[in-house]
Formats: structure tokens, sequence, C-alpha cells
């Protein structure tokens, strides 16, 4: 395939692709079966086969294709589900039936391993077992540095299962709670129904700890079948994309922003602008929150009082004019993979740049100092 944008976003259609005859047919594809204590091999996998695939018992997964930093990525981990990527000649190198020793903390992989082998995989996955029960017994101790200083432990979280192991983890609140995943691989947008079960949900399970919802962090990087972004962009990472999208469908961000507005009803939730660049954005955002704000009221709709609007600095303009729009927000996050990669000019899901993409680089360590409390 000679057009660069295509082969930049070929993993993209071969999920879509993949998909489609799911869609054509009248029934339900049957489910695969007899994965249980299964290594699935194959060229990529999609955000949305992962939690089918580890309820059918599989344990783990290696891929052809793919990124440390793909969204594929992001939810294995979330779902402790061990998944090593971007393997050269992989199916070439391993045949249906081979005994597999996958390492996710090193990304190493052993075919057909000898005993001896085996039986130290075994120890280490006991001696693991052991220390996450030592670990378990911190949960309810402070988070303090030696110094006396307290330190509020957040989980991410992208569904309400995250939420739930967050909370009997005894996390403090959630720092990030993504809401993509309520957008992606589905052929209609959320309601604002839906959306708003969604976050008041999370709110609970959250047991009136903080809880940070970000607002849809959608681009053409980020398949999907909804509509919503542009899928011809030469290049999603510079384009419509975070609150970019959000201004430019108002009645798609209207409806999210009422849904986690009523929701703000059943705990402490925040509200998270991504890619915020100008303080005009901000505050069009902020504006919205007032006028919906007075809206649910009139429409008899519980509202908290305050609900605290955050900006994500992950665009260099942001980190740099700070000042311009501080007045406007409550908190700030900082994005440190989307910062690096635009003060790097490194994209992150490109394997070949991984010793240049490092938020200890120079230029990105340069930053932090900038960042108020």
């Amino acid at each position: 395939m000679d057009d660069a944008y295509l082969k930049s976003r070929m993993d993209d259609l071969d999920h879509v692709i993949g998909r489609i005859p799911a869609f054509l047919q009248p029934e339900r594809p049957p489910v695969m079966k007899g994965l249980a204590g299964e290594i699935l091999v194959c060229d990529n996998i999609a955000p949305s086969e992962l939690a089918q695939l580890q309820a059918q018992g599989v344990v783990g997964i290696v891929t052809a294709a793919g990124s440390a930093l793909s969204h594929s990525a992001i939810l294995a981990r979330s779902l402790h589900l061990p998944l090593i990527v971007n393997v050269p000649q992989l199916l070439s190198r391993i045949a249906d039936g081979d005994v597999l020793i996958i390492d996710g903390a090193d990304g190493s992989i052993t075919v057909n391993p000898q005993a001896d082998n085996l039986r130290d995989y075994r120890a280490r996955l006991k001696e693991h077992a052991r220390e996450q029960r030592e670990l378990g017994r911190l949960r309810s101790k402070p988070s303090r540095t030696r110094d006396q200083v307290d330190i509020a432990l957040l989980a991410n979280a992208e569904s309400l299962e995250d939420v739930t192991q967050a909370h009997a983890l005894g996390a403090q609140g959630l720092g990030l709670y993504r809401t993509e995943f309520l957008f992606l691989q589905r052929n209609e947008l959320p309601d604002e129904e839906e959306q708003f079960q969604t976050y008041r949900d999370a709110a609970l399970g959250m047991s009136g700890r903080p809880v940070t919802i970000r607002t849809l962090d959608l681009g053409a990087d980020k398949a999907d079948r909804t509509g919503l972004t542009l899928s011809n962009e030469e290049n999603p990472a510079l384009g419509l994309r975070g609150v970019r999208l959000s201004l430019a469908r108002p009645k798609v961000a209207d409806t999210q922003l009422r849904a986690i507005l009523r929701a703000s009803a059943y705990g402490k939730l925040r509200v998270l602008v991504p890619m915020v660049s100008t303080r005009e954005e901000l505050l069009a955002v902020r504006r919205r929150m007032l006028k919906l704000t007075e809206q649910l009221r009139g429409e008899g709709h519980m509202v908290s009082d305050h609900v605290p609007l955050g900006a994500m600095i992950e665009v260099p303009a942001a980190a740099l004019a700070l000042e311009s729009f501080i007045d406007l927000v409550d908190f700030l996050s900082i994005g440190t993979n989307d910062l690096v990669q635009y003060l790097l000019a490194a994209d992150r899901n490109n394997e070949a740049l991984g010793e240049l993409y490092s938020p200890l680089h120079p230029a990105s360590a340069a930053r932090w100092p900038a960042m108020p409390g």
C-alpha cells in the first residue's frame, strides 16, 4: 500500500473489517470455545475483544503488530492480562500447540521451555502472588512520605469494572475516568441516560471519593463507527480531537456534560478537559457547564453546587501559557504521553522511536517545574 495515511491506519482498518461479518449476519457468530488457560497468538487485537477473551479464560496474548502505548495495551494492563506486542515474524515462529511462557514484565517469550524453566516461572508466579498479598495489607495505611507529606493515590479507570477494582484496592479516588470506551465499537452515540448511569455508578462505586471524568478524547486515531471523527485527517494527532472535537460537535458535548452534571449529585465528580490549547476553549466549556446546570435544575434534576473544572496539560502551548488560563480552572492534570510526543516530535505508537520518546528527556523535564500545584 503506497498511501502513507492508510498505512498508519491499517490496524484500525483491520479491526473494522474483521467485525463487518458479525454485523451482516442475522445471528451473533459463535464464540470461540476451549480457550481456558490458553495464550492467544495473532496479528493484532482490538480493545473491544480483550475483555471477551479474558472472560473465556485466555491467560495471555501475543501480537505481531501493535504498540505498548496503544489502547489495547492500556486496557490489557487494567485487566491484568499479559499482552506482548510488536513481535516480528511472530506467526512463523510459533505453531499451534506450542507451550509458551510470556513475561509481561520484560516482554520476553519462551517457546517450548525446558522443565527447569517452567519450574522457575511457576515459582515466580507464586512469589508474585505472595507479594500481592503483602501489598494488600498496606491498603488501609496512609500514603505518606518520610518527611510526613500526604499524597493521594488515585486510580485510572475506563470501565465500571476498573472502578470496582480501584475501590477494592484502596484508591483514594479516580484521577482519570476515560469516557472513550462508551463511544467505541458501536454504530450509534451513547445517549444522555446511558452516560448518566455510567458516571453515576462510577461516583457511587468510589463511595464519596473524588472521581475525575475526562470529556471525550476521540480523534481519527481511534477507530469508531459513530461518524464523530474526521476519518480522512492526514495527521490525527494534530487534528480534531479532545476539546476541539467537543466544540465542533456541541450537541454531543452537551449530552455528555449534562450526564456528568446530573451524576454529580451522587458523588464528588470533577470534569477534566483534554487537549486544551487556549483560554477560549476553557471559557467555552465553563460557559456551557453553567448554562447546562441552570437548564438541568429547571428540569428538576439535582446538580452539585460545585463541579470542579480542570485542564489536561498535554499540548506544549498550554504548558507554556498556563498563566493565560489558570484562573479558569480548579485543577490541572499533566498528560505526559501526548505532551512528550508533541515536545519531541516522536510518535508514541512508533516502536522505532522508543528510545527518543522519554518523559525524562531534558525538554520534557524542563516543563514540570512550570506546573502549579
